[in-house]
């Protein structure tokens, strides 16, 4: 039997005994082989926590403080999951009155949110408002395809655009108070040539819609003739305008009056031949108001459609109208902050902020100037035609009124040729500032080969507001000689 004292002997035998070789060799590959893989799962789970951390932090900064709006959250969750593909690609190409339009404004505001520096905003922002003038466009493509005006969609998209800019604008006041790079300054330029790119393209829209509005008074003039001439020859004139009773009030009365005739026949002796024929003849001229009244009704039930038809040509005039106001608000900003972008680079540029050469600065200036010319040129043949228009009215009005006038004169003793003087609607203010802006503008030359860019510029935005002035007094001065010649017409007829 082995006792405690015999195990305790072999046991320290142990100390000195030595493992096989293979054994241990092909122990250590298979314990080495265990570590690795832990150590693998390690890297792995701690790049896949690494990979969850990024997740929830775009996750709860891009989704929850950037697209709150529920239409943008869906959307991006739809294109993540690739079905937002042709939602995207809807609503990009959507205009105003599209179901999709809105998504396409959320998108852009969520783009906008994106970026971190107010100059890239400020590209996106004058981007997206050259967006808008392409959806103008389309709208009225789409309302000649459809035949059907619709003045509220073109009116979203211009209140649209002046919010881009709107918004641009207060954001290059951020800039302005920032350190300025070249990156900046390139935005900068950019701007400038955008909106003024848009200004032009607004300017061709307003001026056809002037043209269309004209055009479209014209007919409503010419149309309006015949239908007077038709009215004014017709024998049932005088009932037409003046009859406020309808046809079967007319009938009713009629009718009354047939049995008072007949009453009065009943209550006379039949042998009675004068009283006989008098009912008779009474009852002739009954029938023929009768008669009149009915072809009174009829004249009214033709011009109804007529009426009606002239309603709606004055309601696509007051929306025209409305149009071009929000043209021209449009045009002004658009213009505002093109100036604004060039004031801000030679700002800069003074306080040796951007290295940018006195070239480019000067040719900035100079074809800001240039523009203005071309405008005015423009404003003074608007001014020249105003006034022809104006001499030949005033001229009509002293053929008719000439005779009565020379022949009280020659009453008077006065010899004096009253025929010769008209009056001047567009007036001297007009006449002055347009001088005014061709002697500002003549100095912006000298002042840039002096190198004061600043006051040169000050020039051409002193102009601009002259301009400006001109155009407003215009504006109300046709404004005015169109409501006079509607005055006029309605005399005449």
């Amino acid at each position: 039997m082995i006792n405690n004292r015999d195990i305790i002997k072999e046991l320290r035998k142990l100390k000195s005994a030595q493992p096989d070789s293979g054994f241990v060799a092909k122990n250590r590959e298979k314990l080495m082989a265990v570590l690795n893989a832990e150590k693998i799962r390690g890297q792995e789970k701690k790049e896949l926590a690494k990979f969850r951390n990024i997740w929830y932090d775009v996750t709860s900064t891009i989704f929850y403080k950037l697209a709150r709006p529920a239409g943008v959250f869906l959307l991006i969750m739809c294109l993540l999951t690739g079905g937002g593909v042709g939602i995207s690609f809807a609503s990009y190409n959507s205009v105003p009155g599209d179901v999709f339009y809105p998504v396409k404004l959320t998108i852009e505001k969520a783009q906008v949110s994106m970026q971190t520096k107010e100059e890239d905003k400020v590209k996106l922002e004058v981007e997206f408002a050259g967006r808008r003038i392409e959806e103008f466009n389309k709208v009225r493509e789409k309302e000649k395809l459809e035949n059907k005006k619709a003045p509220e969609n073109t009116k979203v998209a211009l209140d649209n655009f002046k919010k881009n800019i709107e918004t641009a604008q207060a954001r290059l006041e951020k800039i302005k108070e920032q350190k300025f790079t070249e990156e900046t300054a390139k935005i900068m330029s950019l701007v400038e040539e955008k909106t003024t790119e848009y200004a032009a393209a607004l300017k061709n829209i307003s001026d056809a819609a002037k043209a269309d509005k004209d055009k479209e008074l014209s007919e409503t003039d010419l149309k309006s003739e015949p239908i007077e001439t038709e009215e004014n020859n017709s024998a049932d004139n005088e009932q037409l305008n003046g009859n406020n009773t309808d046809a079967e009030d007319s009938k009713e009365d009629g009718k009354e009056q047939m049995a008072d005739a007949g009453i009065f026949i009943d209550s006379t002796s039949t042998s009675t031949p004068i009283a006989t024929s008098t009912s008779a003849a009474e009852t002739d001229k009954i029938e023929e108001n009768l008669n009149g009244s009915a072809t009174s009704t009829d004249a009214i039930a033709t011009a109804t459609p007529i009426v009606a038809e002239k309603n709606e040509e004055v309601k696509d005039a007051d929306n025209k109208s409305e149009e071009i106001k929000v043209l021209k608000e449009a045009l002004e900003i658009s213009e505002n902050l093109s100036i604004k972008a060039v004031d801000i680079i030679i700002d800069k540029k003074n306080s040796g902020e951007i290295n940018i050469s006195k070239e480019e600065i000067a040719n900035k200036v100079k074809n800001k100037a240039d523009n203005l010319k071309t405008k005015v040129d423009v404003i003074k043949d608007k001014v020249a035609e105003i006034k022809s228009d104006s001499k030949d009215e005033e001229d009509k009005k002293m053929e008719i009124a000439l005779p009565a006038i020379k022949q009280e004169n020659l009453k008077l003793g006065n010899n004096n040729d009253v025929g010769t003087s008209t009056k001047d609607t567009v007036g001297k203010t007009n006449a002055e500032n347009i001088t005014k802006i061709d002697y500002v503008l003549n100095e912006v030359n000298g002042l840039l080969e002096q190198g004061d860019f600043s006051t040169a510029f000050g020039k051409v935005k002193e102009a601009n507001e002259l301009k400006k002035s001109v155009e407003n007094k215009i504006d109300q001065e046709s404004l005015e000689a169109a409501k006079t010649g509607e005055n006029s017409n309605e005399q005449e007829k």
